[in-house]
């Protein structure tokens, strides 16, 4: 029998998500799990994608993982963290929040981190297609997830928003995110054909 909540955070590279999940863990008094160190250092993968320059992550055991991680965590929350939040089996799943970024702010930030043009694209794309949102909703529905938008938030206001939302049992906002009527259809364009290329 699970004993302890979890919380977890998903959504593209560079919206926040380790650092909200660390201020979030202190607050809760939480385990904190970050999926992408999980993975690496259990070498629960299958290969290396060369082309994406990424990790192709063993499914089946990564899940099998957090199983034993949220079966051992002795503390009343657990705060798990990742753009692939979703293999965290659904069962346990309390609360499940993808943070969404403007994509323009996230083009600036994973530049910043001197990524690959090709990747920053992937994963603005992603972003403007809510890929992490559309994750969920197909293993969770559309009902228990909850999306919040970091733009222009500091780490304290995203960190206090999840709070309520855990204390109330209800998302901050029921509607879903759409960037693509915000964005000029050339920014569109810019991202969303051959991001990959």
């Amino acid at each position: 029998m699970k004993l302890v909540k979890v919380v977890v955070l998903s959504g593209v590279p560079g919206v926040g998500k380790s650092t909200i999940a660390e201020k979030l863990a202190k607050k809760l008094n939480a385990d904190v799990v970050h999926l992408s160190k999980l993975v690496i250092d259990n070498k629960l993968y299958i290969g290396y994608d060369k082309i994406r320059e990424t990790y192709v992550i063993d499914e089946e055991k990564v899940s099998a993982k957090i199983k034993e991680l949220i079966n051992k965590c002795r503390k009343k929350y657990m705060v798990i963290e990742g753009h692939y939040g979703e293999l965290v089996p659904k069962e346990y799943i309390d609360f499940f929040f993808v943070l969404r970024l403007n994509p323009l702010i996230l083009y600036e930030r994973l530049k910043e981190r001197k990524w690959p043009e090709r990747k920053i694209k992937e994963n603005v794309a992603a972003e403007i297609l809510a890929v992490p949102t559309a994750n969920a909703i197909s293993v969770l529905g559309e009902s228990k997830v909850c999306e919040i938008d970091v733009t222009n938030k500091g780490i304290e206001e995203v960190v206090n928003e999840i709070l309520d939302s855990i204390r109330e049992g209800a998302c901050p906002s029921k509607h879903f995110i759409d960037w693509t009527l915000l964005l000029d259809y050339k920014l569109l364009d810019k991202f969303l054909r051959n991001p990959v290329s």
